[in-house]
């Protein structure tokens, strides 16, 4: 095989340099999703924590239900139907279970 010729090597250099900034574009575009939805998966389970272990008040855990709830509409609109049939169902029997008015 014949080695490529010289005035061929500012071209190849430009082309990997493209590939590579072409790739980092790519991985770019595709994490912040991935971490939008880390991050709202570490919101929710934050929030079933503050449920079950705290005794944290029914309107701070009222409050981050809404962040959640505006979060999921603003992350992932075409999925929002999800949020309320997984995450708010969730929600209400995790209050239900641990959070039960005790009658005076």
């Amino acid at each position: 095989m014949m080695a490529p010729k010289k005035w061929l090597y500012p071209l190849i250099v430009c082309l990997m340099s493209i590939g590579s900034v072409l790739n980092a574009v790519l991985r770019w575009v595709m994490v912040p999703s991935e971490q939008a939805f880390r991050r709202f998966q570490g919101r929710v389970d934050r929030l079933c924590f503050l449920i079950v272990a705290t005794e944290c008040a029914e309107r701070d855990i009222a409050i981050e239900r809404l962040f959640l709830r505006t979060e999921a509409a603003r992350l992932f609109p075409e999925k929002y139907h999800l949020y309320d049939m997984l995450y708010e169902s969730r929600f209400r029997r995790l209050l239900e279970q641990f959070r039960v008015k005790q009658a005076n």
